[in-house]
Order: structure tokens, then C-alpha cells, then sequence
């Protein structure tokens, strides 16, 4: 794998799990949409593709979690 791509996924997954855990320190859970969306507002830096992967794993681990 490209290194520059394994550095993207290596940051990536850092923050998406600091996502988690602040998603699942709120109580009760928040309505996830809007909440994802106060806190990608936070965070600017974050590109149009950046905000779809988040919301993608977010939204899979939630459904999973619903399932399981």
C-alpha cells in the first residue's frame, strides 16, 4: 500500500474512534445525524471526502451495533 495512504487511514481511524468514544460518553445518545454534524463543524479542516468516510463508518457501526 502507498505510504501516504496508509498514513491517511493511520490518522483516519484515530480520529474516528475519538468520534466513538465522544458519541458514546453523551447521555442519552444524541439524534446521530445532527450531532455528527455539530461536530464535523468543529473541525474545518475536514475535507468534502474526509466528512463521507466519517459519516459512513459512523452510520455502519451504528447499524451493526443495532443489529448485534
Amino acid at each position: 500500500m502507498d505510504p501516504r495512504i496508509r498514513r491517511r487511514l493511520q490518522g483516519r481511524r484515530k480520529y474516528l474512534f475519538e468520534l466513538w468514544q465522544r458519541l458514546l460518553q453523551q447521555d442519552p445518545l444524541p439524534q446521530f445525524d445532527r450531532w455528527l454534524a455539530r461536530e464535523m463543524k468543529q473541525h474545518r479542516q475536514f475535507g468534502k471526502q474526509d466528512r463521507y468516510w466519517y459519516s459512513e463508518m459512523l452510520f455502519a457501526a451504528l447499524r451493526f451495533g443495532y443489529l448485534a
